[in-house]
């Protein structure tokens, strides 16, 4: 068990400073004493800002001399991975980005390291934590719609790279990008908490340009163990259109999670349509309780710091995705992106 307050620190400033940062700051067991950035002015400018005492360009550094008992990661995956192995290595809580590696067998040594050592993990899994998703989850466990038959899915946008034609990680299969990579890998964890483990996927997998180094558009037919069936279809370039629409199909009714505006979280509606109960619709807005000019990321974000917080005070039996699960989301894209390749159906455990 730690003491308290808890000794934080992020490297990456992007989600790192308007996402991460409010909401390891919004809980009074933490307290945020080191970040790190290439950029110096911009770290220093941050931490005036936000009252950080320490900044940091190296995070090797940071490491070795902020004495931190946890440690948010939100840089790209081919950074992320050796940064995760050092804080591992050093015996820090880990807050890591959802591909925590671009290589999966970094992932799986990671996976394997925290458990080694019996550290507390947590991954940015945040759909899950949404109002809207558990009410789901809660009336499809309760049997409301009847046994589970067909899921679909519906993601796709056009991302600010592609909109851009901005040469990042992001458009990058082999950095961790892509629609696969980037997006879908959320899929795959909240569909599975919602569905079952997943025994087999076909997919295809199409770039934006003939030459293109990643996957914009993909179409995804799989089995899960439970009997049910999901289908995917998902772009990050599809220009004019935002839309995520997952609709869970049972005998006795439907239950559609559709967001088709431009913020990614408060955007969300749960509709219920029972036959043997009346309709219910819920909105994301009306459980937000953090002020609209804010990313509305930090809400999620905070319930799974604060889990992995409540952890570290010995709290053993909260529940949040650590890096085990980030390892099955990893193993099932690989998995997808090898049924794309070799252009057959590929069965996962």
């Amino acid at each position: 068990m730690k003491s308290t307050p808890l000794r934080a620190g992020i490297v990456g400033l992007m989600y790192g400073r308007y996402g991460i940062l409010p909401a390891l700051q919004a809980n009074p067991a933490v307290r945020v004493v080191a970040l790190c950035s290439r950029n110096r002015e911009f770290a220093q400018a941050t931490a005036q800002a936000h009252g950080v005492p320490h900044t940091y360009t190296n995070w090797q550094a940071m490491l070795e001399e902020a004495e931190l008992d946890l440690l948010a990661v939100a840089v790209d995956p081919p950074t992320s991975g050796p940064i995760c192995a050092q804080a591992i290595e050093h015996g820090i809580a880990l807050f890591a980005e959802k591909l925590p590696s671009h290589d999966i067998e970094q992932t799986r040594q990671l996976a394997r390291q925290a458990q080694a050592k019996g550290l507390a993990t947590c991954v940015d899994y945040m759909f899950p934590q949404l109002a809207t998703f558990s009410a789901a989850k809660r009336m499809l466990q309760a049997g409301e719609i009847g046994k589970l038959r067909l899921v679909t899915l519906d993601w796709v946008m056009q991302s600010y790279d592609h909109q851009h034609s901005i040469d990042s990680w992001k458009v990058d299969s082999q950095r961790g990008g892509g629609v696969l990579r980037h997006f879908l890998i959320h899929s795959m964890h909240y569909l599975e908490w919602f569905c079952g483990r997943m025994v087999s996927i076909r997919a295809i997998l199409k770039p934006l340009q003939p030459a293109g180094r990643s996957d914009a558009f993909a179409a995804l037919s799989i089995e899960c163990s439970s009997g049910s069936l999901v289908t995917i279809n998902a772009s990050n370039a599809a220009p004019g259109e935002t839309r995520h629409a997952l609709t869970l199909w049972g005998d006795k009714g439907r239950l559609e999670l559709h967001n088709t505006g431009r913020d990614p979280i408060r955007g969300f509606t749960l509709a219920a349509r029972r036959y043997n109960l009346p309709n219910l619709l819920l909105r994301e807005l009306d459980f937000s309780k953090i002020p609209l000019d804010l990313d509305s990321r930090i809400e999620p974000t905070g319930r799974l710091t604060d889990a992995l917080v409540a952890r570290l005070a010995g709290q053993e039996h909260t529940e949040m995705p650590d890096l085990r699960a980030a390892l099955r989301a990893h193993e099932l894209i690989e998995a997808a992106s090898l049924s794309n390749q070799a252009n057959r159906v590929v069965y996962v455990n």
